[in-house]
């Protein structure tokens, strides 16, 4: 995924946004918008438990399991 941090403006005291998967965060300050941007890489490349495919069962709009 593609994590961008940018200055809104090119003032000393500009807010700064954070930019990924067509998602916009704004910050008031730099450092804050790089510590989120920091938190969401390392979570994004934290191991995560997946189902095994025969393991996982999908529901149906009505609630129903699926075979």
């Amino acid at each position: 995924m593609d994590i961008r941090i940018s200055p809104l403006s090119q003032s000393q005291d500009s807010r700064w946004q954070v930019i990924f998967d067509g998602h916009k965060v704004t910050f008031n300050n730099e450092a804050d918008a790089r510590n989120f941007a920091s938190t969401l890489l390392e979570r994004l490349q934290a191991p995560h438990d997946l189902p095994d495919d025969g393991q996982s069962q999908q529901t149906d709009a009505s609630g129903n399991r699926g075979s």
